[in-house]
């Protein structure tokens, strides 16, 4: 089955790890333009995605019914993993404002690849963010501050409620992402 782009931006190419097979295997990392409902519909029915995908399809058809009646569209924006059989296997929900990229929500399919997380944080912050911005994690969960903190060198501010990663530690994220998969992100 080959991956239908019907509504979906690709961005890059990027090698996560099948944990079946131990194998490097080939991904796609996208936008959808949330242009029409199949956009939101895809993310509801998404059979690996399960914490999340609720919320992010709801934002998602408000963002459709924006553009649809012509109306100025809210700022969040929706970018996708897809494994190469076309399966969603990660998501992400960002929102841009003066201070960089929030991370809204961020889900992937764990139990069947490796380094999905990584991947797409490093992918938001080398295409989801203008030169120069911070990706900032406003809430997370107990579980995910390890991940953060330790495999991608967010550190906290705001008296440590939120996490940040500046440029700089954005593109040390990029590198480790690329190093750990042995294979540099390619755009599509």
């Amino acid at each position: 089955m080959n991956i239908s782009f019907t509504g979906k931006i690709p961005i890059a190419k990027c090698q996560i790890k099948d944990r079946t097979t131990q194998k490097k295997v080939s991904a796609t990392f996208f936008e959808y333009d949330c242009k029409d409902i199949e956009d939101s519909i895809e993310v509801k029915t998404a059979r690996r995605i399960h914490s999340f995908k609720d919320s992010i399809s709801k934002y998602m058809a408000i963002k459709t019914e924006q553009i649809q009646n012509k109306e100025v569209p809210n700022n969040e924006r929706f970018f996708g993993l897809a494994s190469k059989n076309g399966e969603i296997i990660g998501l992400v929900q960002t929102k841009n404002d003066n201070k960089g990229v929030h991370i809204d929500f961020i889900e992937t399919d764990f139990t069947h690849y490796k380094h999905i997380g990584q991947n797409m944080l490093a992918l938001v912050g080398k295409y989801g963010t203008e030169d120069e911005k911070r990706l900032i994690i406003d809430c997370y969960t107990d579980g995910a501050f390890g991940f953060y903190t330790k495999k991608c060198d967010f550190k906290p501010y705001d008296k440590g409620r939120k996490l940040t990663l500046g440029p700089k530690g954005i593109r040390k994220l990029i590198q480790r992402a690329q190093t750990k998969s042995k294979s540099s992100f390619k755009e599509v």
